[in-house]
């Protein structure tokens, strides 16, 4: 979960100082994650890995998020921060309009026509209020930062804000799971 949203679980015996100043420091950055689905990955064929970036544009970052197995063809788009905002601020019309004309300067005509498409603001959900990762302000990581990996009782933390490789990714994620596992495992 979000460090931010530690603050709203009741601990028995209650968070120290320290943690709750940590936890108070960390706000996830506003995101929107956009997946457009198409029938397949048409722009494999294409010679295009899915990857592309345009900073500050209604489509930032895109990844091929095609699942294993092959179909259907999904491109992820992600815009970050105060575009992120202006962004989502658009009017919903408005928003795919630009969004398939940017897929469609990238990846040609097929990439303007998906079989679907859904948007996630993530800051507005209210179990997440942001995404990639939490970003926390000024000097706490080197005040409190040697806490976020620390148990805390039979609590053992994990997600992207504890990884030490991959931090703000899936992988991050994947390999905090596996470590706060072995914790509890090598505890039993």
């Amino acid at each position: 979960m979000p460090p931010a949203l530690i603050l709203e679980i009741a601990f028995e015996p209650a968070l120290p100082n320290d943690r709750l100043a940590l936890y108070r420091h960390s706000t996830a950055g506003p995101e929107t994650k956009t997946l457009l689905i198409y029938d397949e990955p048409f722009w494999r064929k294409d010679g295009y890995s899915g990857q592309s970036a345009e900073p500050r544009s209604v489509a930032e970052v895109t990844i091929d998020a095609t699942p294993a197995a092959g179909t259907p063809g999904v491109l992820a788009s992600f815009t970050f921060g105060p575009n992120a905002a202006r962004v989502d601020a658009l009017d919903p019309g408005e928003r795919r309009r630009l969004v398939l004309e940017a897929m469609e300067k990238r990846f040609g005509p097929r990439a303007a026509k998906p079989a679907h498409m859904v948007e996630t603001p993530w800051w507005e959900e209210n179990w997440t209020r942001g995404c990639s990762m939490a970003h926390w302000s000024q000097g706490i990581l080197t005040q409190y930062g040697a806490l976020l990996r620390q148990p805390f009782g039979r609590v053992h933390w994990a997600g992207t804000e504890t990884a030490t490789i991959s931090y703000g990714s899936i992988d991050g994620a994947v390999r905090s799971g596996e470590r706060a596992a072995g914790e509890i495992l090598g505890a039993s």
